[in-house]
């Protein structure tokens, strides 16, 4: 009586060590499925945040045009004088230091004219749509061309990594309106530039919403929206355009940007 009492005790050890030892090992499974689904998110997530970095800098990411022909011509007669407004891009900040001494895209575009024509460059390193309404007060007047490039900042761009918190859409939308407005009252031209492509599929995800208002305040207020997609899709052979930082325009971004400007501004 004693074995058979003994022998169920180990028989019941057994089954119950079993039974343990089957949940210990679901719990790892399942532990481990976790675990590896929550590797392939990250990798994922960070695959997208991963510039396309060339030798020299990071080539541009390819995005469709969403430029704007608006009906007649942006350039009045006898014009000479463009006011470029925006942020780092305007300015020509950032350039790299292998780019050697280049210049913003917006005076190669105004010598690219020739006959006179003069640019003013109102840009601000980390300039949002509204701190340059805030900046820049003055309205543009008759006979001249204002063209407002804004978006970049606007979009926060840089995600988590640069700090920064989108501007709500709406505000971003007034602000540009204002600035339209404002220009249009005193009887200048007006023209809007949209952002341009980043160097890496996230930053490109956080453009687009920014990139397509641009172009929806174009077609609302009927004036001309040039993409510079466009211009970059055409120098895709002088790749990389953009600095190692993804973000700005090294030398040959704002060579290529100024010459396909002054060919489009006036068409």
């Amino acid at each position: 009586q004693r074995v058979e009492c003994r022998d169920r005790l180990a028989a019941a050890i057994r089954i119950e060590n079993d039974v343990l030892a089957e949940a210990i090992d679901q719990r790892l499974r399942i532990g481990a499925g976790a675990g590896l689904l929550l590797a392939a998110v990250l990798l994922a997530v960070f695959y997208r945040e991963l510039p396309d970095w060339r030798f020299g800098g990071t080539s541009s990411r390819a995005a469709i045009p969403i430029g704007f022909d608006a009906p007649g011509s942006l350039c009045p007669p006898g014009w000479q004088k463009i006011e470029l407004r925006g942020d780092s891009l305007v300015a020509g900040l950032r350039m790299g230091s292998s780019s050697g001494a280049g210049k913003p895209y917006g005076v190669v575009m105004a010598q690219a004219f020739g006959g006179g024509v003069t640019v003013r460059l109102r840009g601000r390193g980390g300039a949002t749509a509204a701190d340059g309404e805030a900046l820049w007060r003055e309205t543009a007047v008759g006979g001249e061309i204002l063209l407002l490039a804004y978006g970049t900042n606007d979009a926060a761009v840089r995600g988590r990594i640069g700090g920064k918190t989108p501007v709500p859409m709406q505000f971003f939308r007034e602000s540009m309106l204002r600035q339209i407005r404002q220009a249009r009252s005193g009887g200048a031209n007006v023209g809007l530039i949209v952002p341009p492509p980043a160097g890496s599929p996230a930053m490109m995800d956080r453009l687009l919403p920014y990139r397509l208002e641009v172009q929806r305040i174009g077609r609302e207020e009927g004036i001309p929206v040039f993409d510079p997609a466009e211009a970059f899709a055409e120098c895709r052979s002088e790749e990389p355009l953009l600095t190692s930082d993804a973000l700005h325009l090294n030398r040959a971004g704002h060579d290529c940007l100024g010459r396909w400007l002054a060919r489009n501004l006036c068409n």
